[in-house]
């Protein structure tokens, strides 16, 4: 039997041990605290909370349409344009020209005319007509654009040039193309996902095709202005009572397009379409007859010149296909004509029609 000194002793011990690790917990015995060190003024000390450093996000990347400047998907900037000839001025339905990069249009037999919609966003458009046959003097320039030609076959009467496009092309005309289109009684129509499906069956690149354009763009925050008299009005007429009007609205700097005062072809939101530029280049023509009828081409390489409205002002200007270039725009002083960021139109006109241009 332990005595009574014994536990005593034990007891005694047991209680100094515990008194002595409180005090540590307590006091600086180099036991972790909880408790943040306020200092001698109160101030709570954050020098040693780590900082997590957040690193720099770059800005996502702009890409531009190379035939208008504009900003644009990166599938539209890289995707080669599509050249479609439309009908027009004939009672056809017109759909999909507010998908347009650059709008051609030229002169045909009985005052009408045909246009060519350079675009680089024809994979989501729904619905394209009325196509038509080609006239081959239009063709250069949609050539010269580096597009995939789209049209209803071959339409030269006079036969004095071929009507066949130089460059890859999608024609009723030729093995397969025929695929790429369907007919109801509004006329002959085509879709972006038919054309892309032809395109490809075809072997057409539809990426990485350099293409030198005509003219060059203004930058961003600069519009370009040409000085002289303000033009606010420019009339075309094609033929007897077939006229297409561009009214300039300063305050978008845009000229609003109608023809025979309506609609020139209706945009995405059912508003006519607008052009920041507008174009006309003069051609020298070649008539043919036979018994019946006159026809006629518009001679492609001579060159020649012309007008370009621009910013509420305009310019003079001459064009010519250079070699291995194309169609090449210029000043009167030489320089590669700058247009501004936008839609551009661009009127082939005979050169014995000048007088039927009336701009104000």
């Amino acid at each position: 039997m332990k005595s009574a000194n014994t536990v005593w002793k034990r007891t005694t011990i047991s209680l100094l041990a515990f008194f002595v690790l409180t005090s540590c917990l307590f006091t600086s015995c180099g036991a972790p605290s909880f408790i943040p060190d306020e200092g001698e003024n109160g101030d709570s000390s954050k020098d040693d909370i780590p900082v997590i450093a957040v690193p720099d996000v770059p800005p996502e990347p702009l890409f531009y349409n190379s035939y208008t400047g504009l900003v644009c998907d990166e599938e539209i900037a890289t995707y080669r344009p599509l050249s479609i000839c439309m009908g027009n001025f004939d009672g056809k339905q017109q759909n999909g020209l507010s998908f347009a990069d650059v709008l051609i249009e030229a002169p045909v037999e009985s005052g009408e005319t045909r246009l060519w919609m350079v675009t680089t966003a024809w994979r989501s458009i729904p619905s394209l007509s009325s196509l038509a046959s080609a006239r081959s003097y239009m063709m250069p320039i949609a050539h010269s654009l580096g597009a995939i030609a789209v049209y209803a076959g071959r339409g030269d009467k006079t036969k004095a040039q071929d009507a066949l496009y130089a460059g890859d092309a999608i024609n009723t005309a030729l093995p397969g193309g025929a695929d790429a289109f369907w007919v109801d009684g509004e006329g002959i129509f085509t879709s972006g996902e038919r054309l892309l499906a032809r395109a490809t069956a075809d072997g057409f690149a539809l990426t990485g095709v350099p293409t030198s354009l005509p003219y060059a763009l203004a930058p961003t925050d600069k519009p370009f202005a040409p000085g002289g008299n303000p033009i606010t009005s420019i009339k075309i007429e094609y033929g007897v009572g077939k006229e297409a009007l561009f009214t300039y609205q300063r305050t978008t700097s845009q000229y609003l397009a109608q023809r025979n005062g309506a609609a020139y072809g209706v945009g995405a939101n059912g508003d006519s379409l607008t052009f920041s530029n507008v174009l006309i280049l003069f051609h020298n023509v070649n008539y043919y007859h036979t018994d019946t009828d006159s026809y006629f081409t518009l001679d492609t390489q001579a060159g020649g010149s012309g007008y370009c409205y621009t910013g509420g002002g305009v310019l003079r200007i001459s064009w010519e296909y250079e070699e291995g270039q194309g169609l090449v725009l210029r000043t009167e002083s030489g320089e590669k004509l700058m247009l501004n960021r936008g839609r551009t139109y661009i009127s082939m006109m005979k050169v014995t029609d000048a007088q039927k241009i009336i701009a104000k």
